[in-house]
């Protein structure tokens, strides 16, 4: 059996081990199946409403003339118009309506606002009447923008739950001589659809299909996310070749770290020593095996704690259960489910390391980020952490708390000391992803 085989049996034994536990939380309350109906439609309510208020949202700023534009001086500086080459425009629509700046919202306005700052592009808005809107006003300029030929749409953000905005929007480009170019974080959603709710599931190959497939190129956050959209359209193969580049994500936040972080996340670093883990509850971070392996190691009586911080996702309610009334909750385990980046730039600062169990990723964000502050790394043995990480991460055999835990252990018994983990800031991340869109630098293709 190839380890690839390997990997994909163990995480479909997790994922059914998952499953099972979050089917024992809904049935442990004595409800009958009309309440329980409900209450599993509420889960997917909370998922959905905020889609929804944001569309509502955006409505009532239409009716009543309100432009959300951020105010230039957001941007650290001055915006410089490009002068040089096609103009290349950065679509940064779902981002602007959620007004989220985490996961990938993170990396599309620190992507878009070095673009900004350096002249290398012009961040924008789709409306619902097809119109290209600058997103930050520049002195002189119209805030409208019309496509021209040469132009470059860079399907910059995470489109899969707007995807029927997009269409009409790239043909519109085609139409006037430009070309369409679509960033991918992971196809996840497409090669393990039981980590997913179905209608993220349905979106996303909804999006897939009709985004993707018909752009003129794609370019990916990693060379493993690029190899698997090869291999997706290899094995399912339709409609015209596809040509793939990469780029990678940078990891300097301290901007968006101003202000003062929570006395949650100060007295969690006066405390005991404790290792780190950033990014959103859902089974594919693998938090019960990181938890699993801390509770092996709390055992054995060691003072060393074990700090979350990400919101809550979806099908982890059993997981939610467990962290909210373990024994060592807000002693030596401790969730931050609404952190600011202050609290996760300090907390990054005085970790002893930090534990990425993730059974699948795009990237791995946190691995980088934590190499820029100088903090040690432990990861699950995955291609995309291989590539990412590289000699300077700890590596662990996935979905295994004792192989985490003997990592975690001979972290300890080290000095606290920086990976050797290259690490690039956003605007180089800026800077090679343009490069790699302009010079047309698309070495993959799929079929």
């Amino acid at each position: 059996m190839s380890d690839i085989e390997t990997q994909r049996r163990k995480i479909d034994a997790y994922l059914l081990e998952t499953l099972s536990a979050e089917l024992d939380a809904l049935n442990r309350y004595p409800i009958d199946r009309y309440s329980k109906w409900a209450y599993v439609r509420a889960l997917e309510f909370c998922w959905t409403s905020s889609r929804a208020l944001r569309h509502l949202r955006e409505g009532v700023d239409r009716l009543r003339g309100v432009t959300r534009a951020e105010p230039p001086n957001d941007l650290g500086g001055e915006i410089r118009e490009p002068t040089q080459g096609p103009r290349l425009l950065i679509d940064m629509t779902p981002t602007v309506r959620s007004g989220a700046k985490t996961g990938i919202q993170r990396v599309v306005r620190e992507i878009a606002r070095h673009c900004a700052l350096a002249g290398l592009g012009t961040p924008i808005t789709i409306q619902k009447d097809g119109r290209f809107q600058r997103r930050y006003p520049v002195a002189g300029l119209p805030e409208e923008i019309e496509p021209e030929p040469g132009d470059i749409l860079l399907l910059l953000d995470a489109a899969w739950n707007e995807a029927a905005l997009y269409p009409a929007a790239m043909r519109r480009v085609k139409e006037r001589g430009g070309t369409n170019v679509v960033a991918i974080y992971d196809i996840l959603p497409l090669l393990h659809p039981p980590l997913f709710n179905l209608q993220v599931g349905a979106d996303f190959a909804r999006w897939f299909d009709e985004i993707v497939r018909n752009a003129d190129a794609a370019i990916a956050i990693s060379r493993a996310t690029a190899e698997s959209v090869v291999d997706y359209l290899a094995a399912k193969p339709g409609g015209k070749p596809l040509p793939v580049g990469w780029w990678g994500l940078g990891a300097d936040f301290a901007k968006a770290a101003s202000g003062a972080p929570s006395a949650k996340a100060r007295r969690i670093t006066e405390g005991p020593p404790y290792f780190l883990s950033v990014g959103t509850l859902e089974p594919r971070k693998a938090y019960p095996t990181a938890l699993a392996a801390f509770e092996q190691i709390w055992a054995k009586g060691a003072e060393i704690g074990y700090t979350i911080v990400g919101r809550p996702g979806w099908n982890t309610t059993a997981l939610q259960e467990r962290l909210r009334g373990h024994p060592e909750a807000g002693r030596r385990l401790n969730w931050l489910d609404q952190a600011s980046d202050a609290d996760l730039h300090l907390l990054y600062a005085r970790a002893r390391g930090t534990v990425n169990a993730s059974v699948a990723e795009g990237f791995g964000l946190p691995v980088v980020e934590a190499a820029m502050q100088g903090v040690p790394v432990i990861a699950s043995d995955i291609a995309i952490f291989r590539e990412v990480g590289g000699s300077g991460a700890r590596y662990f055999e996935l979905l295994d708390p004792e192989s985490l835990a003997a990592a975690i252990e001979a972290t300890l018994a080290e000095p606290r000391r920086a990976p050797r983990i290259e690490t690039i800031g956003w605007r180089q991340s800026a800077e090679e992803m343009v490069r790699v869109i302009r010079d047309g630098d698309f070495p993959l293709r799929g079929a």
